[in-house]
């Protein structure tokens, strides 16, 4: 299904679950689980899908819990980083696909002005012999040249489902651009 569905909630309406970090009160996660049925069998949800919405403490509390790849983009040149302000809006979206088939979905993403636009994600078909595990099992870092070295064989199997999470990043006139992070877990 590629339409896009809109649902509105407000924090303290009803959660599948909460959970507030007691030693410091920084960070309320609460859990949706949203449950799709077929209409002619309503005994067994056909899909299911979770969000979590993170309500912080304080401005400094929501920089510490900022994705590595956040950072890099609002970080300016000179520091090594990318675009030198701060993202005004970050969407994400995720879904499953087996890499050799690929997959084609949707997220809502807004533009400098708030305004919301569906983005399609093409994620073609991926060949297993270039996919790997980044897991200090199977991995390590060759410091003197900079690169990722496989240390163990492992071929992810045709039949494996990956997961692929996109965040959007949204940035303002300064930027040269927009910002994508596309990851692939097992």
């Amino acid at each position: 299904m590629n339409d896009s569905y809109l649902y509105s909630w407000s924090p303290g309406e009803p959660v599948s679950s909460q959970l507030v970090q007691s030693m410091t009160d920084t960070l309320t996660s609460n859990t949706i689980r949203f449950n799709f049925y077929d209409t002619r069998k309503l005994s067994a949800a056909i899909a299911s899908y979770t969000v979590v919405y993170k309500q912080y403490a304080s401005e400094i509390d929501r920089d510490a819990q900022k994705p590595e790849t956040q950072k890099l983009f609002e970080s300016p040149k000179e520091s090594g980083g990318v675009y030198g302000e701060e993202a005004y809006f970050v969407s994400s979206g995720a879904t499953t696909f087996y890499p050799l088939i690929g997959k084609q979905f949707n997220i809502l993403v807004k533009n400098l002005d708030g305004i919301e636009k569906r983005l399609t994600i093409t994620i073609p078909p991926l060949s297993l012999m270039d996919l790997y595990i980044d897991h200090p099992d199977f991995i390590d870092h060759d410091q003197a040249n900079d690169l990722l070295v496989q240390t163990k064989e492992y071929l992810i199997q045709s039949n494996a489902m990956l997961n692929a999470i996109v965040s959007y990043y949204t940035f303002g006139g300064q930027a040269i651009g927009t910002g994508i992070e596309l990851r692939f877990f097992i």
